[in-house]
């Protein structure tokens, strides 16, 4: 009997423990007042303010920004590439093998790398190879087939060529546009790193730009004169009422940017996605006709660039946003421009 009263005790206890720490926690270890802080991972991020400390020597040319502003490259006069972080100016040293020379360059959209196309000599001459290249380690590989054990190079002529670089954020996907010897080549490089090459209409392509979210490439075939998708082999986009179209650009909404035509002029600019009838597409019309380099799309905002006036004017509201200098580029919340050669910042409100 007395042991039987012992165990009743010792359970009693041990029930009485328990609860006391199940109250503890649910009343102060958990409770949601006391205990849990919550932070918006963005707004640390965002609160990193960048101040430029750039100044640009003569004869630079195609300057440009990392996603974050964090970095700024250019080419100098003697056509070597230069990087260096935006606000203590520190060089970012890139190697080059000997006799390879970089003739392009692009920042990613969502990270700080950039992609280089170089060229390099080989035993049938010069080709074009591809490279990535991360300045916050200079860690610089070679964007290589590794399924198929194969360098992605690209022969080319003696003569200068010339390489553009687009990319679709959401599937990895680079196109490059490798124009030499008065033909033009575009290739496609996946995610995987296996380039081919596309089937284009016509040796000479325009300009070309990239769906963001399916990869899909619009090009300007020079030889007839058409903007041409991949979405059906080399069809040609058009809009009703609109016999000459430009290629304008694209945004991260999938949206691809062309513009009509009137006296070698854009007059009013229609978008959508490649993916859909241009029936269905959206237009903004312009208050007057304006030369199709004039017009700056970013982040899915349309502007008119007025460089007498350096004045940047958002086509939908209005608005006219000041920058100092020669215009650089156009970020969601500032335009960076390079004044009395120094890269300036001003802020879009």
């Amino acid at each position: 009997m007395k042991a039987s009263k012992r165990i009743i005790v010792w359970i009693l206890v041990s029930l009485s423990l328990q609860l006391s720490l199940y109250l503890f926690l649910d009343k102060y270890y958990f409770s949601d007042e006391n205990n849990i802080k919550v932070t918006n991972l963005d707004n640390i991020v965002n609160n990193k303010e960048i101040k430029p400390n750039i100044n640009f020597p003569e004869g630079v040319k195609d300057i440009a920004l990392s996603y974050d502003k964090g970095y700024t490259s250019y080419f100098d006069s003697s056509n070597t590439l230069r990087v260096f972080e935006t606000d203590t100016a520190k060089p970012v040293n890139i190697m080059f093998s000997k006799g390879a020379q970089c003739i392009s360059y692009k920042w990613l959209p969502d990270t700080n790398r950039m992609i280089l196309a170089e060229t390099v000599s080989a035993s049938k001459g010069k080709v074009v190879k591809f490279y990535s290249f991360d300045p916050e380690t200079e860690d610089k590989e070679e964007i290589k087939d590794y399924n198929r054990n194969k360098v992605n190079s690209i022969p080319v002529s003696n003569s200068k060529p010339s390489v553009d670089i687009e990319f679709s954020t959401l599937t990895g996907v680079m196109y490059a546009k490798v124009a030499s010897g008065g033909a033009t080549g575009v290739y496609r490089i996946d995610r995987n790193e296996e380039m081919t090459k596309v089937n284009t209409a016509g040796r000479k392509v325009g300009d070309i730009k990239v769906s963001s979210h399916d990869d899909n490439l619009a090009y300007e075939d020079l030889t007839s004169n058409k903007i041409r998708t991949n979405v059906k082999l080399n069809s040609i986009l058009s809009i009703k009422g609109s016999s000459t179209l430009y290629l304008l650009n694209a945004d991260g909404d999938n949206n691809i940017y062309v513009g009509n035509s009137v006296s070698h002029k854009v007059n009013k600019i229609y978008y959508g996605k490649l993916s859909e009838n241009t029936t269905e597409w959206k237009m903004t019309q312009l208050t007057n006709a304006v030369d199709p380099s004039k017009i700056i799309i970013a982040n899915g905002v349309i502007y008119v660039n007025n460089e007498d006036e350096n004045t940047l004017i958002n086509v939908s509201t209005g608005k006219r946003i000041s920058y100092k200098g020669n215009l650089i580029e156009v970020f969601d919340d500032m335009v960076a421009s390079a004044s009395d050669s120094k890269l300036v910042f001003n802020p879009i409100k």
